[in-house]
């Protein structure tokens, strides 16, 4: 009985033993070594040899560990899983400049131990790192070379901590207050800077050795004097209100330089935002009663603006610099009582655009120089647009109802030292006066527009709904649009007018029985460009149709006789 206990005891040792030392083998040999454990690399004939097989493979609650190697790979995470890489700096995923490199779509999954490289280039969309789920953790990973580095979209409760990013970062996209305070984002570093994350606090001072700041549900905090760069979003603040956002340098990020969403009663002062990937400063959603004042935004590239509004209502936007913005200085969506002056606007695509009935803006002193378009209203009504100084450009309404034209005011504003006349429900034989710099009639008739000398600007002389007017004996040149009757602007007479080195000498749109005759056209892109339109035709087209007939009258009349010769030889 003895022996058999002492046989049994170290048989138990051994089990115990071989059980211990079997945790520190590595399994490169085989597909599971235990059945909640999928490999992917190693030596093993067993092993998988692409990432996502190893997690279609898998099951929720399942490990899959990736040994060290380059994989090539777009990966979806759709199950409640962890991958974890054998070591950071040499087990790589590579998205080969292609979509987002991991998306994670299922809760409960957890990403360690990577280095993730090379997304697609979309700014908008691609991403090293795309969470759509809740509860995911991202632990010690290295991003670079991405679009965006780990964005969070409508996602909650989410750990990322002890990451490293290079020229990319982490992003916030939630529509609820959860979405942007319920995250543990502890320790990661952009360009070797920290990432501060703070949520539901009050009246703290960023750090100034930050690489990139995100407030969550903040007030009364201080942003200042920080230098961010080669980031996904520099600052943003996401149901945060009163802070102040002051001289600070934030330089050639890939989404944009400041991001508030659904923030309030902010202050941002004297920074200087360069080179944008997309869009320098967006304020989204319900952003009201932020004054952005004496900040210098320089070259956003399209799509995005210098300054971008979207459903944000009464905010103040008064004495910064708008240059070289490669769509539009400020760009207002569904966006109202907005106060914007004495701003400068230098060669930016458009200066200011009111989009999708954004109305009831003031836009007051301010100067435009060198713009594409100086002011475009597009489907707005309501908006004031007084004293103003344009060098060049000007404004242009494009609107689908009348209500888009004939609301606005318009009042006292300059193009190239001369005024701009907006005239507006008038029937009464009004005759424009000999000192316009451009002329704008909605829902006008009887006017006469003559012998008026129209140079660099978007829209020479504009018609919209407005009827049974004479535009005769004008000079327009090397502007886009030279005269333009749009929008059931019909019966107008056009007559006489010189139009050089425009893009579109004339151009009616939705707009029927209009009369063009004698008028001179001279290095124009287009002459005359119809749209649902049914003009006369000019002189010059007339004398052109007379010829080109004749010449195919000609043609006719040779084929005949050819044909009647060739009849006669066969009966012959």
């Amino acid at each position: 009985m003895i022996i058999v206990k002492k046989i049994t005891t170290i048989g138990i040792l051994s089990i115990l033993i071989l059980s211990v030392f079997s945790i520190f083998l590595p399994f490169k040999n085989c597909k599971a070594a235990e059945t909640n454990i999928l490999y992917v690399g190693g030596i093993g004939n067993a092993n998988f040899s692409k990432i996502q097989e190893a997690i279609n493979a898998s099951s929720p609650g399942n490990i899959v560990y990736v040994y060290n190697g380059k994989y090539s790979e777009n990966i979806v995470i759709n199950k409640s899983i962890s991958l974890i890489g054998e070591d950071r700096n040499n087990t790589i995923i590579d998205g080969n400049g292609y979509g987002d490199i991991i998306s994670i779509s299922a809760d409960n999954a957890n990403v360690t131990g990577f280095t993730i490289q090379n997304s697609g280039i979309n700014k908008w969309m691609d991403a090293g790192i795309d969470v759509e789920s809740n509860y995911t953790g991202l632990y010690r990973n290295f991003i670079k070379n991405c679009s965006n580095g780990i964005t969070l979209d409508n996602s909650s409760t989410t750990e990322i901590i002890n990451n490293a990013l290079f020229s990319c970062g982490i992003s916030i996209w939630g529509d609820t207050l959860s979405q942007w305070n319920s995250h543990n984002i502890n320790n990661n570093f952009v360009n070797n800077k920290p990432i501060y994350y703070f949520k539901n606090i009050q009246s703290i001072s960023v750090p100034s050795d930050a690489g990139q700041v995100i407030l969550a549900n903040c007030s009364h905090c201080l942003i200042q004097n920080l230098i961010i760069f080669d980031s996904d979003v520099g600052i943003q603040l996401g149901f945060s209100l009163y802070n102040n956002i002051s001289s600070n340098d934030i330089t050639n990020v890939s989404w944009g330089s400041l991001y508030l969403f659904k923030s309030t009663n902010n202050t941002l002062y004297n920074n200087t935002f360069l080179n944008s990937e997309h869009v320098e400063i967006m304020l989204n959603e319900l952003c009201t009663d932020n004054t952005i004042s004496y900040n210098t935004i320089i070259n956003a590239t399209c799509p995005g603006p210098g300054l971008d509004l979207i459903n944000s209502n009464k905010n103040i936007v008064e004495k910064n610099i708008f240059k070289n913005n490669k769509c539009s200085g400020i760009l207002l969506i569904h966006s109202n009582e907005n106060i914007i002056q004495e701003n400068n606007f230098t060669d930016n695509c458009r200066g200011i655009r009111l989009k999708d009935n954004s109305s009831k803006n003031v836009i007051l002193k301010n100067d435009f120089l060198n713009n594409y378009e100086g002011i475009f209203i597009e489907y707005s009504i309501e908006n004031e647009i007084n004293n103003n100084f344009f060098t060049s450009s000007g404004l242009y309404i494009l609107g689908s109802s009348i209500d888009q034209w004939n609301s606005h005011t318009i009042e006292n504003n300059s193009l190239n030292g001369k005024t701009i006349y907006y005239y507006k429900n008038r029937q009464d034989n009004i005759t424009v006066p000999y000192s316009a710099g451009q002329v704008i009639l909605a829902n006008c008739s009887r006017f006469l527009i003559q012998n008026l000398t129209i140079t660099n600007v978007t829209v020479g002389i504009q018609l919209g709904f407005s009827s049974d007017n004479t535009i005769t004996s004008n000079n327009i040149a090397n502007s886009y649009y030279g005269i333009c009757l749009w929008d059931y602007s019909n019966n107008n007479t056009v007559y006489r007018n010189t139009l050089v080195n425009n893009e579109f000498g004339i151009h009616p749109a939705r707009s029927l029985n209009n009369s063009y005759y004698d008028n001179v056209f001279e290095g124009n892109h287009v002459n005359i460009r119809g749209e649902y339109t049914v003009p006369t035709l000019n002189q010059s087209h007339l004398e052109f149709f007379i010829i080109l007939l004749i010449e195919v009258l000609t043609l006719c009349i040779v084929a005949l006789i050819f044909f009647w010769k060739r009849k006669k030889q066969v009966k012959m």
